[in-house]
């Protein structure tokens, strides 16, 4: 498959409200598999987009990288804050936890709206003959 036109996303007969269960089922197949290109690059858009908007996400990578980058120049060696020695483990562990609650955010942003926009397509599309 292939990425199609704006126009192409828009079936002959537009968009309508599936009447049952087996209609949903056999809408989402195919325009699944019709569109996936287009699902796919849409959800890359949305990405670049979030990332583009929110700089703390932008600022929490820049953050894993640095820190990774630090990390590993300790070459296996400890870190002491006063009395406690930090193990290279402890800092990534420190380092990925941190972030990750972060990016947790944006991530599930991300994900909800990629599924409303794919599934809504996807349903609503009628594309049948």
């Amino acid at each position: 498959t292939t990425l199609r036109l704006i126009s192409g996303l828009f079936g002959a007969r537009g968009v309508s409200i599936p009447a049952s269960l087996v209609e949903i089922s056999s809408r989402v197949k195919l325009n699944f598999s019709r569109f996936f290109d287009n699902y796919v690059a849409a959800a890359a858009i949305i990405t670049l987009y979030s990332l583009l908007t929110n700089w703390d996400l932008l600022l929490d990578m820049v953050f894993i990288a640095t820190g990774d980058l630090l990390i590993r120049k300790l070459n296996g060696g400890c870190i002491t804050f006063g009395e406690r020695k930090l193990t290279t483990s402890q800092l990534y562990t420190l380092l990925y936890v941190t972030a990750l609650l972060v990016m947790l955010r944006y991530l599930i942003s991300i994900i909800g709206t990629t599924g409303l926009l794919v599934l809504s397509h996807a349903l609503l599309i009628d594309n049948s003959v």
